[in-house]
C-alpha cells in the first residue's frame, strides 16, 4: 500500500532491492551456470534503480518499486523479462550492504543460538545466513566499493567471509557449539571493522 511506503516501508523496499541487486549481480558474473543467469543483467539494472527510486517516500517511488515487484514476480513464474539495452553495472551503496548483513548476525543468527533447542529449529535458517553473510562479505572486497583497496579492510572482510562459511557449514550440520564458535568470530570481526572503519 502507498500508505506504508510513504511511512518509511520505502526504506525497507531499498534495502531489499539492494540486496536483489546484488544477488542478480553474483549470478550474472558467476563462473557457473546458475540459474536465472541470463535474465540477471536485466534484472540487476531493474533492482538498482528501484531501491534508487526507494530514497523517497513519493508516488512514483512506490510505482516503480511495485512495477519491479511485478518484473521480479513474473520472472519467477518463468517470464522472462524484456530486454533492455546493456548498461554499465551500477554498484549498490556499501552501507546497504552492511546493514543487511549486520541484520544477518544481530537479527537472524543470533538469537537463535540463545539454547540449542532453538537452534535445532531454526538451523535451516542459520545455515542460509550464514552464506548470504560469506557472500556479502566477498562482494564488499570488490575494488569498486569504499576501502576496497585498503589491505587492513580487505583482512577483515575475508576474515568474515570465512567466519560466515563456518557458521553455515556447522548450522546445516547441526553442531551447535560450532556454530556459536563461528559466529563469535563474525561479530569479533565486524566490531573491529567498526571500531577502525566506522568510528
Amino acid at each position: 500500500r502507498v500508505g506504508t511506503f510513504k511511512s518509511g516501508g520505502n526504506v525497507e523496499c531499498r534495502q531489499d532491492f539492494a540486496l536483489l541487486a546484488t544477488l542478480f549481480g553474483v549470478i550474472a558474473e558467476h563462473e557457473g551456470d546458475p540459474r536465472l543467469q541470463s535474465s540477471a543483467p536485466i534484472m540487476r539494472a531493474l533492482c538498482y534503480e528501484a531501491a534508487e527510486a526507494c530514497r523517497e517516500p513519493s508516488a512514483e517511488s512506490f510505482k516503480a518499486a511495485r512495477d519491479a515487484q511485478q518484473v521480479l514476480a513474473d520472472l519467477l513464474r518463468g517470464t522472462q523479462p524484456a530486454e533492455a539495452e546493456p548498461q554499465s553495472p551500477q554498484v549498490v551503496e556499501q552501507s546497504l550492504l552492511m546493514q543487511r548483513m549486520e541484520t544477518a548476525i544481530e537479527t537472524n543468527i543470533s538469537p537463535s543460538l540463545a539454547d540449542k533447542r532453538t537452534f535445532r529449529r531454526n538451523a535451516a535458517e542459520i545455515a542460509h545466513e550464514g552464506q548470504l553473510l560469506a557472500m556479502l562479505a566477498r562482494v564488499i572486497q570488490h575494488p569498486n566499493y569504499d576501502f576496497g583497496e585498503d589491505e587492513e579492510f580487505l583482512s577483515m572482510a575475508e576474515d568474515l567471509r570465512k567466519a560466515s562459511q563456518s557458521i553455515s557449514e556447522a548450522a546445516g550440520n547441526q553442531d551447535y557449539e560450532a556454530t556459536r564458535s563461528a559466529t563469535g568470530r563474525a561479530t569479533q570481526s565486524c566490531s573491529a571493522c567498526h571500531e577502525g572503519y566506522r568510528g
